[in-house]
């Protein structure tokens, strides 16, 4: 009976954990079609109040004079984008700066997709991140993909494509 034990142990040691091939193969699916569908989500819409008070904010020089000092009670201090990322419950001053590199073109009904440029980017980036150290913060693979899959959802990309620095919180 040393055989049947033995064919019983085989059948019960876990399986083996996804292959490498297949793991790069549905990573790369899930990049490019994360990608399409952020892309996607720049085509031409009106710009929302949100998208708006980013534009004009990272049209703003980074820092003035008087940056730090406190802002009325009524509305934030709107003279650099340090003064406003300190008084505003919005983004910080880095997401001001990244939008600022697109904010010119940014015009309402004409580009304003502009604006969102830097939240796909980010959007993207995750995807990258998920899916490079997934393995190692789930335990393998499969989690990794799962991590890139739930970052590809319409709700967390229609918040990518938003101006508020959405995309970089993912």
């Amino acid at each position: 009976r040393p055989c049947a034990l033995k064919v019983s142990l085989q059948m019960h040691q876990p399986t083996q954990a996804m292959g490498k091939r297949a793991f790069l193969l549905l990573a790369t699916v899930i990049l490019l079609a994360g990608m399409a569908w952020r892309f996607g989500g720049l085509a031409p819409r009106s710009l929302w109040i949100d998208d708006f008070i980013t534009r004009q904010t990272a049209l703003l020089p980074i820092w003035k004079h008087g940056a730090l000092n406190p802002a009325p009670p009524e509305r934030p201090s709107v003279h650099s984008i340090v003064s406003f990322a300190l008084h505003d419950t919005g983004p910080g001053p880095l997401t001001y700066v990244l939008e600022g590199l697109f904010a010119h073109w940014a015009k309402p009904y004409v580009g304003e997709f502009w604006i969102r440029v830097p939240g796909v980017v980010g959007g993207i980036a995750a995807l990258f991140i998920f899916l490079w150290f997934g393995p190692r913060w789930t335990g393998g693979r499969d989690g990794a993909l799962m991590l890139a899959i739930m970052a590809s959802l319409p709700m967390i990309i229609e918040w990518c494509t938003g101006a508020r620095g959405y995309g970089w919180a993912v």
